[in-house]
C-alpha cells in the first residue's frame, strides 16, 4: 500500500497587470517617441556649461579606449582638471569613451544619446509602474510615466550633456527595481543577479545610486508579499556592494569629498556662519523643491548666492516648509504598516533627494533642478493617485467612472508641461543663450551675472572687429559689476574684471581689479602674476619681479610666472638670474618655446659682448649655447662664423656662413663676410657676387 502524498501548498498566482488594448508594445513605443520628440530640439545644440567635464576637456574620454584603465583607478575629474577627489563615476566616462570611439567628439551625437537614454528610461519607468501596480487600471501607469517624460524640471538633465550621469544612474536603478520585484514574484535567481548588477552599475554612474539600497527593501515591503526577515536577507548583498564600493572609492580617490572648504559661490549655505543658522534656509530650499514639482516655472540653470538668500527661523517659507515635511513624516509613520502607496511615494522622494539636499553632507551646489530627476518619481506616483482620490474614482476598476475627467486633467497638465519644456530646451543651445536666460530667471545670483559677463568677454576676445570687441567688453563689465554688487567677496569676479580691463588697454583699472582680488584672496596667484605683467609692461621690472616671486612662493610650479621672472631679469640686464629662472622653467615645462627663445637670445647677447671684447673662446661657448635652445638660430650660426673668421679659420667660417644662408638667404652679414673671404682668396667673381647681395639687402627700400 503506497503512502499518501503530503499536501503541497498551492503556488501563489502572479497578478497580471491590467493591460491596455492593442499590441503590448504600442504604449512603450508611444512613450518612447513622446519623450524623444519633446527633446528633439536639443539635438543640434552644442556643448554648454560644464559639459567639458565629460567631453572636449576630458583627456581620458578623448583618448578613447587607450585610457580604459585610467577611468577605473582614478577619479572622474582627473582627466578634466587633475583633481582626484569627490567623484568616482567610471561607467559615465566609459559611456562617453564608446561614443567618441564610434562617432568622434560630437555634441550632436552626445545630445542624441542623452535624449534616447532618457526616452528609454521613461519606457522602463512605465514597465516598473505596471509591475508595482498590477491591479490598477492600465491608464494609471501610463499617466505616471508620461508625467515623468513631460516634467519640465528634467530639462537640465536631458539638455545638459554632463547630466548623463543622472540619466544613466536612474536608468540602471529602474532596472534594478524592476528585477527585484520580478524576483519577489518568480524567485528566479537570474532576476536577483540582474538587480544586484544594475544596482552596482547605478552607483558607478553617480553617488545618488547609494540611496537605492533603501528603496529596494521598501519596494519589496510595499509591493510584494515578502516577509521582513526575507527582505533583510535579500537586501544584505546590496549593503555588501555599497561596502565594496566605498573600499574602491577610498583606494582610488585622494579624498572622499572636496579637499577644500566649500566657498560661498559654490554653496550659498556657507554664507551662514553656524550650522544652526543654516537650517531655516535648508528648509526654504526643500520647500522650493516640492513647489517645483507642482509648478515648474520659472526655471534656471543656477540658484547660487544670493538667489536663495540666507533666512532665519522667523521666515514664513522656512516655517511652512518645516511644517509640510514634518507632516509628510508623520503621515509616513502613521500609514507605513498599512503599506499606503502615498507613504511609499513620500519615502521615495525623501530618500533620493537626501544626498543632494545639503541637510547633512554639503555638496558643491546650493540648489539645482537636476537634483529632482530621481525624486520626481515620487511625485509621478502620487499625483495621478491623488487625482483619482479627489475625483472619487476607483482606480482598480477595469472601466473607471469619470475616466474622461481624469484624462482631461492629465492632458491639460501634460500640455502645460510641454509648453514650458520645449521652449526651455532652446535655452540650453549654447552658453550665451543659457547665461542670458539665467540673469532673467535668477537675477540675484552672482554666478549667473558673472557667467554671462565671462561669455560676453570671450566673444569679445574672439571678435575680429575692434569696435564690436570693445562693445562686448563694456557689456561684460556691466554684468561683472552686478555680480560684485551681489557678492563682493568673490575674488574670481574681480579677477575677471581685471582681465577685461587689461584687454581694453586700461592697465591702471586692471591693476586695481587685481589688487582688489588679492585683498579678498591673498593667495590668488593668477591675479598676482597678471599684476606683475602690468608692472613688467610699464618697465617697472623690480615690482614685476616682486610679484612673480610671490607667485612662485605659493606655487613653485607656476610655469608662466617663472618665465615672466626670467624675462624681467633679462630686461633688467641681469642675465645670470634670468638664466637660473629659465632653467627652472625648462625643468617644469621641457621645450617650452618661450623659454627656449629667451634663452637663445640671452646667450647670443652674452656671446656678442664677449665678441666685442675679442674674447673669442667665451664668445664661441655662448654662441654654441644658443644652438642648444635654437638649433636653427641664424644669428648664432653667423656669429660662430664670425668668431672663426676673426681667429683665422676661414674654412670653418665659410661653412657656418653658408649654413646660415641656407636657413636665411637674406642674411646680409653672411653675404658680406663671405665676400671678404673670397676676396682674400682672390676669387673676385664670387666676392663681387656676395658683396652685391649684401648691398642689395642693406640698401634702403
Amino acid at each position: 500500500m503506497s503512502k499518501p502524498k503530503k499536501p503541497q501548498p498551492q503556488a501563489k498566482k502572479k497578478v497580471q497587470p491590467n493591460s491596455p488594448p492593442g499590441n503590448k508594445w504600442t504604449v512603450p513605443v508611444l512613450i518612447f517617441f513622446s519623450a524623444f520628440l519633446l527633446y528633439a530640439n536639443t539635438l543640434n545644440h552644442g556643448y554648454t556649461l560644464d559639459d567639458d567635464i565629460y567631453t572636449q576637456k576630458n583627456a581620458y574620454v578623448q583618448q578613447g579606449f587607450s585610457a580604459f584603465k585610467d577611468i577605473w583607478n582614478k577619479g572622474s575629474l582627473v582627466g578634466f582638471n587633475g583633481s582626484n577627489d569627490s567623484n568616482y563615476r567610471p561607467l559615465v566616462l566609459l559611456n562617453f569613451m564608446i561614443e567618441v570611439h564610434f562617432f568622434g567628439l560630437n555634441p550632436h551625437v552626445n545630445h542624441f544619446f542623452n535624449v534616447a537614454l532618457f526616452a528609454l528610461s521613461c519606457v522602463l519607468i512605465y514597465f516598473l509602474f505596471r509591475k508595482m501596480f498590477p491591479k490598477l487600471h492600465y491608464a494609471i501607469p501610463i499617466i505616471m510615466a508620461l508625467l515623468f517624460a513631460f516634467h519640465p524640471v528634467h530639462v537640465e538633465d536631458v539638455a545638459n550633456v554632463k547630466s548623463r550621469d543622472e540619466i544613466l544612474g536612474l536608468l540602471f536603478g529602474i532596472m534594478s527595481f524592476f528585477h527585484i520585484l520580478e524576483y519577489a514574484e518568480s524567485w528566479k535567481m537570474k532576476h536577483y543577479w540582474i538587480s544586484l548588477i544594475t544596482f552596482f552599475a547605478s552607483v558607478l554612474c553617480k553617488e545618488n545610486g547609494l540611496t537605492f539600497v533603501l528603496i529596494i527593501p521598501l519596494l519589496l515591503y510595499f509591493f510584494s508579499n515578502t516577509d521582513l526577515k526575507k527582505i533583510a536577507r535579500i537586501t544584505a548583498p546590496y549593503l555588501g556592494l555599497i561596502f565594496f564600493y566605498i573600499i574602491i572609492r577610498n583606494s582610488v580617490l585622494d579624498s572622499m569629498t572636496f579637499k577644500e572648504d566649500l566657498p560661498v559661490m559654490n554653496n550659498a549655505l556657507m554664507a551662514a556662519k553656524t550650522e544652526v543658522a543654516r537650517i531655516p534656509t535648508k528648509f526654504v530650499m526643500l520647500g522650493k523643491y516640492l513647489t517645483m514639482l507642482f509648478v515648474p516655472y520659472p526655471l534656471s540653470w543656477d540658484y547660487s548666492f544670493n538667489q536663495i538668500p540666507i533666512v532665519s527661523f522667523s521666515n514664513w517659507k522656512a516655517l511652512l516648509s518645516m511644517a509640510v515635511y514634518i507632516g509628510m513624516g508623520v503621515f509616513v509613520l502613521k500609514t507605513f504598516k498599512e503599506k499606503n502607496v502615498f507613504a511609499f511615494a513620500i519615502l521615495l522622494y525623501l530618500i533620493t533627494i537626501f544626498l543632494s539636499s545639503n541637510l547633512v553632507v554639503y555638496i558643491g551646489a546650493t540648489f539645482a533642478e537636476r537634483f529632482l530627476y530621481t525624486p520626481s518619481l515620487g511625485f509621478c506616483i502620487a499625483f495621478p493617485l491623488l487625482l483619482v482620490k479627489i475625483l472619487k474614482i476607483n482606480p482598480e476598476e477595469r472601466t473607471m467612472e469619470k475616466k474622461n475627467v481624469l484624462y482631461g486633467i492629465t492632458a491639460v497638465v501634460l500640455l502645460v508641461f510641454a509648453v514650458i519644456l520645449v521652449p526651455r530646451n532652446k535655452v540650453w543651445e549654447n552658453n550665451f543663450t543659457l547665461f542670458s536666460s539665467g540673469v532673467l530667471t535668477s537675477p540675484n545670483s552672482a554666478r549667473a551675472q558673472g557667467a554671462l559677463a565671462s561669455e560676453l568677454r570671450t566673444q569679445g576676445e574672439n571678435s575680429q572687429d575692434p569696435a564690436k570687441k570693445m562693445e562686448l567688453f563694456k557689456q561684460a563689465l556691466v554684468y561683472y559689476s552686478k555680480a560684485s554688487e551681489i557678492y563682493a567677496e568673490d575674488g574670481d569676479n574681480w579677477y575677471n574684471q581685471g582681465v577685461t580691463y587689461y584687454q581694453m588697454g586700461d592697465m591702471a583699472t586692471a591693476l586695481k581689479m587685481y589688487e582688489k582680488t588679492l585683498e579678498i584672496n591673498p593667495k590668488y596667484t593668477k591675479a598676482m602674476n597678471n599684476a606683475g605683467v602690468i608692472y613688467f609692461n610699464q618697465k617697472d621690472y623690480d615690482k614685476g619681479i616682486t610679484y612673480f616671486k610671490k607667485v612662485l612662493e605659493m606655487d613653485p610650479n607656476y610655469v608662466e610666472a617663472m618665465i615672466n621672472l626670467g624675462a624681467a631679469y633679462q630686461n633688467k640686464g641681469d642675465n645670470l638670474n634670468a638664466i637660473e629662472a629659465y632653467k627652472k622653467g625648462i625643468a617644469m615645462s621641457p621645450n617650452n618655446p618661450n623659454i627656449m627663445k629667451n634663452m637663445s637670445n640671452i646667450y647670443n647677447s652674452i656671446g656678442v659682448n664677449y665678441f666685442n671684447q675679442k674674447d673669442w673662446t667665451n664668445a664661441m661657448n655662448n654662441f654654441n649655447e644658443v644652438l642648444k635652445y635654437d638649433p636653427n638660430s641664424t644669428n648664432a650660426i653667423t656669429n660662430i662664423g664670425c668668431v672663426y673668421q676673426n681667429t683665422g679659420n676661414n674654412e670653418k667660417a665659410m661653412e657656418y656662413y653658408l649654413k646660415g644662408l641656407t636657413l636665411d638667404p637674406k642674411n646680409a652679414v653672411a653675404h658680406r663676410n663671405i665676400s671678404q673671404i673670397y676676396s682674400l682668396q682672390g676669387n673676385m667673381e664670387r666676392a663681387n657676387y656676395h658683396a652685391q647681395q649684401a648691398a642689395n639687402l642693406t640698401a634702403p627700400q
